[in-house]
C-alpha cells in the first residue's frame, strides 16, 4: 500500500487574502499572482499583475476626492470588496482546495511576512500620489500672519497687544476643511493667560489644540481701574479657521453684538 503523498503546493486561502487586502491592498496582488501561478491558470495571473497595479493606483486617487468625514475603515473595506468579489468568481474557495490533495494552505505567518512589505509599498505609493496637491500648503508651515485692531470695548477692558498666530495643518487647508473655537480664557494683573479652555467649537476636536495654544501665546494688555490693573475671568475669543485665494492673515475686528467680552477673529 502507497503512502500518501505529503502536500507540498501551498495557496493563500480566500480568507487570508481578505484580511491581508485590508491590512495593505498591494499584498492581494501578490497573493492572487502566486495562487494562480501555482493552480497554473496563466490568463488569470497575466491579468492580476497588470491590471491590479493600475486599480490600485486609480483607488489612491479616486481616495483624494472623497469626503475627509468619511471614515478610514469604508475607504478600506472598498479593495476588500473589490477582491471578494473576484474571489467569488475567479478562485476556488476553502473547501474546494482542501478536497484537491496537491495543495495546502500558507501559514498565517507567510501572510504577515508578506502584508508587511506590501503595507509599506502602499504607503509610498499613497504619499506620492497625494503629495502634490498638499505642497504649497506643506511649505507655508500652516503659518499666519496677523493683522490686529482691537474692537471697542468699555474703558479699562483688556487689550489684544498681539495674536499668536494658530497652526492651521496643511493637510486640512488642502481638503478644505474650514472651522471656528471659542476659547474662554481669563487674565492675571500682568495681562498673562492663566486659563484657557474650548468653550464651543466647530467641527469637534479639530482645531481646539490650535486655538488653545494660541490664545496662551498670545499678549494683552490687562484690565485696569483707578489706575490698577485688574484680573478678567471669562473672556471670549473665537478664531474662524477660513480659506481664502489672496490672503494669508488674521483679522480681529468685531465683536459679537450680543456679548461684548466675545472677540471674533479670522485665521486664514
Amino acid at each position: 500500500m502507497k503512502e500518501a503523498q505529503p502536500k507540498t503546493d501551498l495557496l493563500y486561502s480566500p480568507r487570508q487574502i481578505e484580511i491581508a487586502t485590508f491590512l495593505a491592498s498591494p499584498s492581494a496582488i501578490y497573493m492572487l499572482v502566486k495562487n494562480y501561478n501555482v493552480l497554473e491558470k496563466d490568463e488569470y495571473s497575466r491579468n492580476v499583475k497588470y491590471i491590479g497595479p493600475l486599480v490600485f493606483v486609480l483607488y489612491v486617487l479616486t481616495a483624494l476626492y472623497i469626503p475627509y468625514e468619511v471614515p478610514i475603515s469604508i475607504l478600506q473595506g472598498i479593495p476588500v470588496f473589490f477582491v471578494w468579489a473576484i474571489l467569488q468568481k475567479y478562485h476556488m474557495t476553502k473547501e474546494e482546495i482542501i478536497m484537491l490533495s496537491p495543495f495546502n494552505f500558507q501559514s498565517n505567518w507567510k501572510v504577515i511576512l508578506v502584508g508587511i512589505p506590501a503595507l509599506v509599498v502602499s504607503l509610498c505609493v499613497t504619499f506620492i500620489l497625494t503629495l502634490p496637491p498638499y505642497l504649497p500648503y506643506i511649505f507655508d508651515g500652516g503659518q499666519s500672519s496677523v493683522v490686529l485692531k482691537n474692537p471697542d470695548k468699555p474703558e479699562g477692558s483688556y487689550e489684544i497687544l498681539e495674536i499668536s498666530p494658530p497652526y492651521y495643518d496643511p493637510y486640512l487647508k488642502a481638503e478644505g476643511v474650514e472651522g471656528w473655537v471659542v476659547v474662554e480664557f481669563s487674565l492675571d494683573e500682568s495681562g498673562k493667560v492663566d486659563s484657557a479652555k474650548v468653550h464651543e467649537e466647530s467641527p469637534i476636536g479639530v482645531f481646539s489644540e490650535a486655538a488653545i495654544e494660541s490664545v496662551k501665546q498670545s499678549i494683552f494688555k490687562p484690565a485696569s481701574k483707578d489706575g490698577l490693573n485688574q484680573r478678567t475671568e471669562s473672556a471670549f475669543l473665537k478664531l474662524s479657521f477660513e480659506l481664502f485665494d489672496d490672503t494669508n492673515e488674521i483679522n480681529c475686528d468685531s465683536v459679537l453684538p450680543d456679548d461684548e467680552r466675545l472677540t471674533s477673529c479670522s485665521v486664514q
